[in-house]
């Protein structure tokens, strides 16, 4: 599982436009080949948590990097390991 420590999301909950910022070229590379790569969204500017704080990005050529949510079985290993 790759990890990155400086990737966040810009919009929540129902927001049109959800992406992906603050990756690395090199993690960047990873998600363009297919690879997922994982991230935490921490706390948000507005204090809100809620739901899982785990996310995945995916590239799409259109709209760049997108989060996505892992599976409850991912979730359950990035806690384990992240922990």
């Amino acid at each position: 599982m790759t990890i990155s420590n400086t990737a966040y999301q810009t919009g929540f909950g129902q927001a049109a436009h959800k992406k992906v910022q603050g990756m690395t070229r090199a993690k960047g590379k990873l998600v363009r080949s297919g690879q997922r790569v994982y991230f935490s969204t921490g706390g948000r500017l507005s204090g809100g948590s809620h739901g899982t704080s785990w996310r995945y990005a995916i590239y799409y050529p259109a709209t760049g990097y997108v989060p996505r949510v892992p599976s409850v079985e991912e979730i359950a290993e990035l806690d384990r390991v992240s922990a």
